[in-house]
């Protein structure tokens, strides 16, 4: 009873076995079916690719509609789904890149169109200036007006609204610019006249040209006030006097007969005189003969100084603490 038992069983999982490797078997078949379909990809859907396996044996043999589908769906997740992964990680960076430099051309456009209406307001801005600068030189000739008297004449021209968006604290200052544009202007005229009259050299004094200075019609166009007509020529005095001394420091130093020695060999010799001879062939040295003794203290000045400066260093030395 016990042997018959045991066949029994063996004879059971005999056929359990057979069926195992049967199934087994159709699985393996039924994949090597998918591998030859070259259509099918990660985006393939099985109601859509079972259409086309049905005629296929291996397709027939695997009964179980789920088992099928089951094989399907693992297969594709084995074989394409990395793949998928992949594209989609490659579309990813390929959008991301996209709207980076999106994002870099909307801050660039937004970059120039700023600047872009920032030049266009300069340029308003600039011809809003000119067009004032226009007016002030066609309405204002006087330096002597007051910006409040000035602010009248303007206001009734019609260019006057051309300028109405410039701020009332900037066309103060053109206003003054322009003042100051005018006041040098007429004060180069009247010096012109002084540089004109071969009377008047370096200790002048307003006493003794002011009746021809006055005289001179130009004169009334700096001013019909003598005492602001003689402040202005005390003025140019001073600044030709000066000028002149600079000038002549300038030509000491041009003039090589002076050199450190110079103030021992006045000991010794007539040095001074050779020095003197030959700086008279300069006018910048006459021109100061009205004022004799300052240009000699000049002179003696200078000598001292290269007295006391020494000898200048040999040339080697001299190359040598250049490099």
């Amino acid at each position: 009873m016990k042997d018959r038992e045991a066949l029994f069983y063996e004879y059971v999982n005999s056929l359990r076995k057979k069926c195992h490797d049967s199934d087994e078997k159709q699985k393996t078949e039924f994949i090597e079916l998918l591998k030859e379909q070259n259509y099918i990809n990660a985006n393939s859907n099985w109601s859509d690719v079972k259409k086309r396996l049905c005629f296929d044996n291996r397709y027939s043999s695997l009964s179980s509609k789920y088992e099928k589908e089951k094989l399907f769906n693992e297969y594709i997740k084995k074989n394409y789904l990395p793949e998928l992964h992949l594209e989609n990680e490659k579309e990813d960076k390929i959008t991301a890149s996209i709207k980076t430099r999106e994002q870099e051309v909307e801050r660039e456009l937004s970059f120039h169109l700023k600047e872009l209406n920032k030049e266009r307001e300069n340029h308003k801005y600039d011809a809003i200036v000119s067009s004032f600068k226009a007016l002030l030189a066609d309405l204002v000739k006087k330096p002597e007006i007051s910006w409040r008297e000035a602010k009248k004449i303007l206001r009734a021209d019609h260019r006057w609204a051309d300028v109405r968006d410039l701020r009332d604290e900037r066309r103060m200052h053109y206003f003054d610019e322009h003042i100051n544009y005018l006041t040098k202007k007429k004060r180069e005229q009247f010096r012109q006249i002084l540089t004109e009259m071969p009377e008047i050299t370096l200790t002048s004094s307003w006493k003794d040209v002011k009746k021809n200075v006055l005289n001179d019609p130009r004169s009334k166009l700096f001013s019909s006030d003598s005492k602001k007509c003689e402040r202005e020529f005390k003025e140019y005095i001073s600044d030709k006097l000066k000028e002149a001394k600079n000038d002549f420091k300038e030509l000491l130093k041009e003039t090589k007969i002076i050199t450190h020695d110079s103030k021992n060999l006045m000991k010794t010799s007539n040095h001074l005189e050779n020095i003197e001879k030959a700086l008279e062939q300069d006018q910048r040295y006459l021109i100061l003969k009205c004022v004799e003794k300052e240009r000699k203290e000049i002179l003696l000045s200078y000598i001292d100084k290269l007295h006391h400066k020494g000898p200048p260093p040999p040339p080697t030395a001299t190359d040598y603490v250049k490099r």
